[in-house]
């Protein structure tokens, strides 16, 4: 395998974990909301 090719993929799951838990994080916080608003 290329390493060229690895470090891409690599950084791209990273990165696509980065966005998860940032998405997940705001889910959080909406919810969070929703209940102090309730």
């Amino acid at each position: 395998m290329n390493l060229g090719v690895f470090a891409v993929k690599n950084s791209y799951l990273s990165g696509r974990v980065k966005v998860l838990q940032l998405r997940s994080a705001i889910y959080d916080s909406q919810y969070l909301a929703l209940d102090f608003s309730c």
